[in-house]
């Protein structure tokens, strides 16, 4: 396949007949007996629906057969960028080079390829992007599973090839591969990732018609919307995600089930005055857990998957019965603990563990992420504190610790050795410099985040390199990335809006379109079929709304709820009331799979990929990557999953956001 192609659209169909060396043995155009059919529906602005129609006619089945659907694009192939949500970012550029089946690269060399199972994808589409001319074209395709499958659970897949004129987005009935492996698929995040996925064809009954449906759109890339930003609005079009927000749960009742949780995880430390939320769950009897029994109920810790401050901030806004007493004690321990570590460059330690000694300088330091987001969440306290003298809170210890770490965070940005952002996760660092610079009367803290920002639009808004390294993924583009820049560029947007600075409006404004709408290209825009009997499928889980990680990390989380009032703002700002919807479907989503207690478990796992460590950590596990699909951990009881609802559950509340 993928041989030179005359005319640039779609192809007439090929048909994949034999299997041999892990591949499709030969592809013809005419099969005597099998009929193949295309009705094409217009629907103007250069898209069109297409239901292709496969028909055999003879007395008996054909067997070992792939189907297909191309559409050939023209130009050079290297030039032609792939975009495969949540896969393959513009060939994933951060990895150029590196083939070890850790992340899937593109980059349109002889030969190269890379093919997905449609349920890998969070929004549906396939697009290939001229960077020279900005021209693009996509393929919708309404994810199934394939009719006369020889492998069960065995879906179509999705991707792109190189051509010897251009590259072709492919449409499969089964077949799968990357980075150079033909039927293969990433299976696990370490090891290689390599899990084989051979004899993917299908057969084919007499007379039983095999459809799939799938949608055409053509355009040109602009300045203000790249292709993959006008494909994304199309998927939103044809899925219209924001309808499932009728299912979740209101606000007040998801707030209730994590303000209670989080309560299961105070703990206090009578020897020094400590306390907060630890990070880990109390053991449970009957639970197998992954390290030591006190491992999990001895620490807490600031920012990312710790969070013990989100509680107290939250807890601070709902004001239950105690609720403000634990916040002020929680939060003023924090600042006697952590102040004194504050580090040249802002950064602080992070890690409390109880028993122990109290924190030291230089010990536990906290990566960029998880001091910005501490000190973001400490800064909306004493907003709120302030601003609520009702409540009776006295944030002068959070707002000296805040001060003392944004004013040393901001002479280390604007000073001469600041080499620039160590990736996209640097954006976490602006919304508490743009508060800071409003709370504290300090320009410098304002300078400080438009340095950040700045560099942040020109190294990834382009084609060259996609937002990547915020967290987990320190060599790959993420999800996670995509939100810290687009929640500093909202924040710049607002300060700019504030302060009257139309030019600046303007520039932010279109840095966080553009991050924003990679973002949402992580959000899963459909509901995932779960295999029958699943864990998943049992629970009734309802995948649209979560959020895949990363094309290393290729599970769902529920971490899209932390930018869904920035989100909601942009909705209100643009009028936008789609997006207001989806902002409210990302934070309430992840609120399933909660138990008796309001717990909820981890690493969704909606594809082929396993990140259950537990598996692999014990020979008698069952480790076969087939069987992941419909799993997740429940004994993963991480706080952040309960802190960044609070969080983000707290600031919809006090912008009077409610449903």
């Amino acid at each position: 396949m993928a041989a030179c192609s005359a005319a640039a659209g779609l192809l007439p169909a090929e048909i994949g007949l034999g299997w041999e060396n892990g591949w499709v043995r030969e592809w013809v155009r005419n099969v005597p007996g099998l009929t193949v059919t295309d009705v094409r529906t217009p629907a103007g602005d250069g898209f069109e629906r297409v239901v292709r129609r496969w028909v055999w006619h003879g007395d008996k089945p054909l067997e070992k057969v792939t189907l297909s659907v191309r559409y050939h694009v023209n130009g050079d192939a290297g030039d032609l960028k792939p975009f495969l949500p949540g896969v393959l970012l513009y060939g994933n550029p951060s990895n150029r080079g590196i083939k070890d089946g850790r992340v899937p690269v593109y980059f349109g060399g002889k030969g190269e390829f890379g093919i997905f199972e449609e349920h890998r994808l969070p929004m549906p589409f396939s697009l290939l992007e001229n960077a020279k001319t900005g021209d693009f074209a996509a393929l919708h395709v309404w994810p199934s599973a394939v009719k006369g499958a020889v492998h069960p659970d065995q879906w179509w897949s999705a991707g792109v090839e190189a051509a010897d004129d251009g590259a072709d987005i492919v449409l499969l009935s089964g077949p799968v591969g990357f980075n150079g492996r033909r039927s293969t698929v990433k299976g696990i995040p370490f090891d290689g990732g390599w899990t084989k996925y051979d004899e993917a064809y299908i057969t084919l009954r007499p007379n039983k018609p095999v459809e799939k449906m799938f949608w055409i759109q053509t355009g040109k890339a602009t300045r203000e919307a790249f292709g993959f930003q006008q494909a994304m609005r199309k998927s939103l079009d044809i899925f219209q995600p924001e309808r499932a927000l009728v299912r979740e749960a209101p606000l007040k009742r998801i707030m209730a089930a994590k303000r209670s949780y989080a309560l299961t995880r105070w703990r206090e430390d009578p020897g020094n005055g400590m306390c907060g939320f630890t990070t880990f769950c109390k053991p449970r009897p009957g639970v197998t857990y992954r390290q030591p029994v006190d491992f999990y109920y001895n620490s807490f810790g600031l920012g990312w998957v710790d969070q013990s401050e989100a509680c107290s901030f939250g807890l601070a806004v709902l004001g239950g019965a105690g609720d403000r007493e634990k916040a002020q004690r929680s939060l003023d321990a924090i600042a006697d603990a952590f102040s004194p570590t504050v580090m040249h460059d802002g950064r602080f330690s992070v890690k409390y563990c109880f028993g122990g000694s109290m924190p030291r300088r230089g010990r536990a330091v906290g990566s960029i992420v998880n001091c910005g987001m501490a000190v973001d969440t400490i800064v909306q306290a004493v907003a709120f504190a302030d601003s609520h003298p009702e409540a009776g809170l006295d944030s002068a210890k959070w707002k000296a610790f805040a001060r003392k770490s944004l004013t040393t965070l901001a002479g280390h940005v604007l000073g001469k050795g600041w080499k620039g952002p160590l990736n996209a996760g640097d954006g976490y660092l602006v919304p508490p410099l743009v508060a800071g610079c409003e709370m504290f009367g300090d320009a410098r803290m304002l300078e400080a985040a438009g340095r950040i920002a700045d560099a942040l639009a020109k190294r990834f808004i382009s084609y060259e390199s996609v937002y990547w390294g915020a967290t987990l993924d320190a060599r790959c583009e993420d999800g996670e990335s995509c939100q810290a820049a687009f929640m500093g560029f909202e924040a710049m947007l607002r300060s700019a809006v504030k302060r009257g600075d139309a030019a600046a409006a303007a520039k932010w404004e279109r840095c966080v379109r553009h991050a924003l709408e990679m973002s949402l290209t992580y959000m899963v825009s459909w509901d995932i079929p779960m295999p029958e009997g699943s864990d998943l499928f049992n629970h009734g889980f309802r995948a649209t709304g979560w959020m895949m990680v990363s094309p290393q990390n290729q599970c769902m989380d529920c971490l899209g709820a932390i930018e869904a009032p920035a989100t909601w703002r942009m909705g209100a700002y643009w009028n936008d009331r789609r997006l207001q919807d989806i902002a409210k479907l990302r934070f309430s989503s992840g609120c399933q799979l909660l138990d008796e207690r309001g717990a909820a478990g981890e690493n969704i796992q909606m594809t082929n990929f396993g990140n259950l460590l537990d598996d692999h950590s014990f020979p008698g596990r069952d480790s076969d990557a087939a069987k992941f699909r419909g799993v997740y951990r429940d004994s993963w009881e991480m706080l952040w999953m309960t802190a960044i609802h609070m969080k983000a559950g707290c600031e919809f509340m006090l912008m009077g956001v409610d449903w």
